[in-house]
């Protein structure tokens, strides 16, 4: 079952799930495979007037690889035509905005009390 604590988003495949997250190890795996860097990737994977379904697989295939080492390119393919490219595309997309939160808008959280016993005068 997925940790959303962790990042991970569970992807159901008949009577299988597989758990998907995508954290810095696995986002240099997907940029190591297609050979572009992450802002890239996700204009990419964002496109959806031009769906690259090889784009979508191998981003299946790195989430895939966090808890499920070891699938191959092919099996994320096969797992990617059973699921359905609307479900991975929801899966995976919501693993990907888990690894990169939104930004909270630069607010610093407020700093701690400072302690009230201290060696100086006031």
């Amino acid at each position: 079952m997925a940790n959303p604590h962790r990042g991970e988003v569970d992807l159901v495949v008949g009577d299988r799930t597989y758990v998907l997250r995508m954290s810095i190890n696995e986002i240099a795996q997907l940029e190591t495979l297609l050979d572009k860097g992450v802002n890239e990737i996700s204009a990419i994977l964002g496109n959806d007037q031009d769906v690259r379904i090889g784009a979508w697989r191998a981003a299946l295939w790195a989430a895939l690889q966090a808890n499920h080492k070891g699938l191959t390119l092919e099996a994320a393919g096969d797992i990617m035509g059973e699921a359905g490219m609307s479900e991975v595309m929801a899966k995976v997309g919501e693993a990907l905005q888990l690894a990169f939160p939104a930004n909270d808008g630069g607010k610093k959280p407020n700093p701690p009390n400072a302690s009230r016993a201290g060696t100086g005068k006031r």
